[in-house]
Order: structure tokens, then C-alpha cells, then sequence
């Protein structure tokens, strides 16, 4: 299964780091999720997710960020289950969802790339460029939060800025070694 060793597994990792090379925009995405769902804890697969997070069309990027997002918020909603435990623990095995297995490391490493790309030029210039009007053009949605300017720039940084901000807040805690960076993009 997803995240467990074993030369299948490994097979697997390698095909998918090799299809992340793809020319095809909306091949990487795929492949991006998939890698992310099937190995949240190779470090190679962490790598190749790192730079397309920080070099890779948006597309690519907020595609991946959603599936951590989705990873975290999973996790978490399986801790908060009526049993007080996450599933895991009660049946002793793996759990897989929708999203895959959680092995340990993966919320860490989710939160990882997250935090890079909190540090990617797209992620802060979302909330420092004027609106371009593109926004309009391509029927974006504007996100809008509390005591915020509403967010709604170009074809898919918004998308990217969004499911970012749903992986970090959905990861709480383990976000913390991310504050000091948030703090210095909210100060610019």
C-alpha cells in the first residue's frame, strides 16, 4: 500500500518521479498528487514535490498543495473521531482514505513543502500586486477572509494561496516552525 516499503512501492516511486518530468502541464499536476498520495515519505518524491512547489506553473504547484491539504485535514478529522483516538491506533493497521495512507512523517513533510511554498515569489506576490482585472476575465473567484483584502488575481495563484493556507491551518501546531516566516511575509 501507499508509504509501506517494499520493491513494488519502489518501482512505483520511481515510475511516477520519472513521469513528474512530463512536458505536459497537466500531466505533472497528476503525477504530483500521485507522488504525494504513494510516497509522502521518500525523499527523493519530497524532493521532486519541493521544486515544483517552488518552480513548477502554478497549476502544478496548487494541485499538490491541495492533496497535502486534503492529507492534513484527513488526519486531523480522523484524530477528532467520536472514539478519541485516530483510527489507526483503534484497528492497529494503516489508515487509507480517500487520500492514502498517513505514515508517520508525511504530516511533517506536508507541512514542509507548504512551508515552501509560503517562501515562493507567486505566494507573496498574491497579496502585494494590484488587481490586474485577469480575475474578471477568467471568472475567478476572489477569496475573501476576515479583516483581509479579498484575494482574486490571475488564472491560479489564488487557487495555490488558498489550498496553502487550508494545509497550515488544518496542520495547527505542527505549522509552528512556520511562524516566523508567515510573521515576515505579513510584515512586507
Amino acid at each position: 500500500g501507499p508509504g509501506q516499503p517494499g520493491s513494488a512501492t519502489r518501482q512505483l516511486t520511481i515510475g511516477l518521479r520519472k513521469a513528474f518530468k512530463d512536458d505536459d502541464v497537466a500531466a505533472r499536476a497528476v503525477v504530483g498528487v500521485a507522488l504525494w498520495r504513494w510516497a509522502p515519505t521518500d525523499e527523493k518524491a519530497m524532493l521532486a514535490l519541493r521544486d515544483a512547489i517552488e518552480n513548477d506553473e502554478r497549476r502544478v504547484a496548487s494541485a499538490i498543495a491541495e492533496a497535502i491539504a486534503s492529507t492534513v485535514q484527513d488526519q486531523r478529522a480522523r484524530e477528532s473521531s467520536p472514539y478519541g483516538m485516530p483510527v489507526s491506533s483503534a484497528v492497529g493497521t494503516p489508515v487509507y482514505s480517500a487520500v492514502g495512507a498517513v505514515p508517520d512523517g508525511a504530516l511533517a513533510n506536508g507541512v514542509s513543502l507548504l512551508g515552501a511554498a509560503i517562501r515562493t515569489p507567486a505566494f507573496s506576490q498574491i497579496f502585494t500586486d494590484t488587481q490586474t482585472g485577469r480575475e474578471q476575465e477568467y471568472e475567478q473567484p476572489r477569496w475573501e477572509f476576515p479583516g483581509m483584502p479579498p484575494i482574486g488575481l490571475g488564472e491560479t495563484d489564488a487557487s495555490f494561496a488558498y489550498q496553502v493556507y487550508l494545509g497550515l491551518n488544518s496542520a495547527q501546531g505542527l505549522a509552528s516552525p512556520l511562524v516566523p516566516d508567515l510573521i515576515k511575509l505579513a510584515e512586507t
